[in-house]
């Protein structure tokens, strides 16, 4: 604050000395145009020399401004045209300030150059201290003239130091509590950071550089500062990158594991493919088998339909037989009771031989007009032909 109070000082001060300076010029130059304006006319015929010099003359007597701040006028031999404390002709070829420097010939050279300002020591009127002064001069070189007026710059200095001291108690009047109270929140924020606001961007930065073994100095009794939980972080994170880092372990051992069997996995695929491909052959082998089978099958189909065919041709027959065989059967009961009945008259003696002989006839009929032959009776013997009968001598 206090440095802050003296550098506006300063440039108070700065403003207040470029505002004289400015204010000088400005007045040499506006008396310098007017004498220009004469000069002028000089040349038009309208004003004499002498005359027009001598209004300059008076011009510049009568100009007063400032704490009594005048202008004072010499030629290029440095003799006083016009000044209110020195005669008119006065040389002042040899005058010195207090500094030593010859004050005319330098204003001259400043004058011949363009214009400018000279700082220098002068008395103020009616006094004998050398104060510290700053003048303006500018050159008229039709007439040979410098017209020059200066202010004091003592008072600016004491203006200075003036307002240095009110700032400074006011700086006090109000600055004084102000930092009490700035101090009070310091010690309130450095209370909640834990420490120096540095120390805790230092720790801050070795934890985002990665460095977790810093230890953190923190006071006895912090358990809530901003120090304090950035050290419970740091120590979480160590333990969680730990906790990572074992993760990680793991993990490496789970894949070197899964790599083990992706490898037997691979191989068992390998082996798959191969009897995969054993079964694929045994499929072409199955399948023409099957095909076989089924040409077989047709074939069979075939013989069955045909095979159905002759059994149903058989049981027709066998129907047929069947029909037959009741029919001999019915003749065979038939035959039986002719047989009885031949067999009853055979059993007389006076017709045997007659009878036999007819039965035997009627049987060779019977039997010549039946499918099989010899015939045979139930509970009877074969038929045999009776032999030739013999004729009587």
């Amino acid at each position: 604050m206090l440095l802050l109070v003296g550098w506006l000082a300063l440039e108070n001060r700065q403003t207040i000395v470029s505002e004289r300076r400015d204010s000088i010029q400005y007045v040499v130059e506006s008396v310098h145009n007017q004498i220009e304006a004469l000069q002028e006319r000089v040349a038009a015929g309208e004003l004499s020399l002498e005359e027009a010099q001598q209004r300059a003359i008076d011009n510049m007597s009568s100009v007063s401004f400032g704490a009594g701040e005048y202008i004072f006028s010499f030629n290029d031999d440095l003799l006083v045209i016009s000044h209110p404390s020195r005669e008119s002709g006065t040389d002042m070829t040899d005058y010195l300030d207090a500094s030593g420097m010859a004050l005319y010939p330098e204003l001259l050279r400043v004058a011949q150059a363009g214009g400018g300002h000279v700082n220098y020591y002068s008395t103020r009127a009616g006094g004998d201290e050398q104060l510290p002064k700053t003048s303006y001069v500018a050159h008229l070189p039709e007439w040979g003239w410098s017209l020059a007026t200066g202010v004091y710059v003592d008072d600016i200095n004491e203006a200075f130091i003036t307002d240095l001291i009110h700032s400074i108690g006011i700086l006090l009047i109000i600055g004084l509590p102000v930092t009490l109270l700035m101090g009070l929140v310091i010690r309130d924020v450095s209370r909640r950071l834990g420490g120096d606001p540095r120390y805790a961007a230092s720790v801050v930065r070795h934890i985002a550089d990665g460095d977790l073994t810093q230890v953190t100095q923190l006071s006895a009794k912090d358990q809530e500062s901003l120090l304090f939980n950035i050290n419970r972080m740091r120590e979480t994170l160590a333990e969680t990158i730990g906790d990572i880092h074992h993760g990680a372990d793991q993990v490496n051992s789970g894949v070197e594991q899964i790599v083990g069997v992706n490898e037997e996995l691979s191989t068992r695929t390998e082996e798959q493919a191969a009897s995969l491909a054993e079964t694929a052959s045994s499929m072409e082998q199955l399948t023409a088998t099957v095909k076989q089978n089924a040409e077989h099958a047709d074939h069979a189909r075939t013989l069955a339909t045909r095979a159905a065919d002759s059994a149903q041709r058989g049981s027709d027959s066998m129907t047929t037989v069947i029909t037959t065989m009741g029919t001999i059967n019915e003749s065979a009961t038939q035959m039986s009771s002719i047989v009885n009945t031949i067999d009853g008259i055979a059993f007389k003696p006076t017709s045997w031989p007659l009878t036999r002989r007819w039965k035997l006839r009627a049987l060779e009929s019977k039997a010549a007009a039946s499918p099989s032959s010899p015939m045979r009776f139930a509970n009877s013997p074969a038929v045999r032909p009776l032999p030739p009968r013999k004729s009587k001598p």
